[in-house]
């Protein structure tokens, strides 16, 4: 399955988060394959629930407990009140044609691309619009995390998160490290040790 490209939103989130810092092309690539890796491992998270219920249509609810078993009780709720967020500002927005899904919700992720890898990636072809605004709301906060974190890290005098710095920074933190630790590579990251 081919890779969705979100390093448009990356920017725009690196500049909502921290203006002052830039993001290397490497950088910029495995923030990318982070998004993409994550969202696959929820939706096979989701794919195992939906398999026991017998459900047919991917809800809030799937999501919130494929969230819920990767990152733990307490992991989750942060991430889920900004799933909740996105939906509340979804719903009470306006009815617009000019705005997308997105900027209705008051995401800079892209609500459209998320639910499209989530549907590519899960055996279920169903899903509600709400799921996917959850998981980019989730999304988003994730990627917001990791790169404040990494922003924080590079320093005073660098202007620019490198691969090595967005590894130091997954690293340290509990939480990201052990949903993405287990499985993934961040290319000349280097090795940090414990």
């Amino acid at each position: 399955m081919a890779e969705l490209n979100f390093q448009v939103y990356i920017q725009r989130l690196l500049k909502s988060v921290n203006p002052s810092v830039g993001l290397s092309g490497g950088a910029l690539d495995s923030v990318n394959e982070i998004i993409n890796s994550l969202t696959r491992k929820i939706a096979r998270a989701v794919n195992v629930l939906l398999g026991v219920s017998g459900k047919v249509t991917v809800t809030v609810k799937e999501v919130d407990a494929a969230l819920s078993i990767l990152l733990g009780e307490r992991g989750s709720s942060q991430v889920t009140i900004h799933g909740n967020k996105a939906i509340k500002a979804y719903n009470a927005s306006a009815d617009s044609g000019t705005k997308s899904v997105s900027e209705r919700a008051n995401l800079i992720l892209s609500v459209s691309r998320v639910r499209k890898l989530l549907r590519n990636t899960s055996v279920v072809q169903r899903q509600g619009l709400s799921a996917g605004l959850y998981l980019a709301g989730a999304l988003e906060y994730i990627v917001k995390d990791i790169l404040a974190k990494a922003g924080d890290a590079t320093g005073k005098n660098k202007v620019r998160i490198t691969n090595r710095i967005l590894l130091i920074a997954i690293r340290n933190d509990k939480l990201l490290n052990k949903l993405l630790a287990p499985n993934s590579t961040i290319l000349a990251g280097g090795v940090v040790l414990e």
